[in-house]
């Protein structure tokens, strides 16, 4: 709440009018890092990749545009026909009761939160979930099932702080650049979690907020 008091000001405001503008490309470059880095840890890579967007809103369609730019192949699902009409052609839409069950490598939710539940990722087809959706898991207890399914959860809250770097980089008076530069803790940040996670015998969830709790108490 803090945050939101001290920045409320310039979030999505455009820079000429003070404000650090769009934060949705800054939170899909981050999205887009994120899933890189956790497909080279799983041995592949985004060009190789088959990757679903839940939610092609703002945020969806950035990420589907980059990953489409990196060579991999994109299928996308929106309950709004006009977002899905946005999206680059090269994009395959289905029906929104479909996207959890498209085999793919990476299942990227962008859209509304709990959307993977006990019962819902019995459907899934896919090696790891890594999207800029807030609170994709409707609980913890969804990551540990997903981990003893063997697939791969990337914390929403690392691959999503894209736009949040981006706003404080604003606030610090820097540009898109540094932004760019900043957002290169994300594959870092993912690196750490793997680490406690494989050393500790935890799933990625576990291990992410243990890495929040060091860096609160340094």
């Amino acid at each position: 709440s803090v945050i939101a008091e001290r920045t409320s000001h310039v979030v999505g405001l455009p820079v000429s009018e003070g404000g650090c503008g769009d934060p949705s490309p800054h939170t899909a470059e981050g999205g887009f890092l994120a899933s890189d880095a956790a497909l080279n840890h799983v041995g592949t890579s985004v060009a190789a990749a088959r990757v679903a967007v839940p939610g092609g809103g703002a945020v969806g369609r950035a990420l589907a545009e980059e990953l489409l730019r990196a060579g991999a192949r994109v299928t996308a699902a929106d309950t709004d026909a006009t977002r899905l009409a946005s999206l680059p052609k090269e994009v395959t839409c289905v029906g929104v009761e479909e996207i959890l069950s498209v085999a793919c490598d990476v299942l990227a939710p962008c859209g509304p939160p709990n959307v993977l539940t006990r019962e819902s990722i019995d459907r899934l087809r896919c090696e790891l979930v890594c999207g800029a959706a807030n609170n994709p898991l409707a609980g913890p207890e969804v990551a540990t099932e997903l981990d003893k399914r063997g697939i791969l959860f990337v914390p929403d809250f690392l691959a999503n702080a894209g736009g949040l770097i981006h706003l404080l980089v604003a606030r610090e008076g820097g540009d898109a650049s540094d932004t760019r530069e900043r957002l290169e803790l994300i594959p870092k940040n993912f690196a750490r979690v793997m680490e406690i996670a494989r050393a500790e015998r935890v799933d990625p969830l576990a291990a992410a907020e243990r890495v929040i709790a060091e860096r609160l108490r340094s």
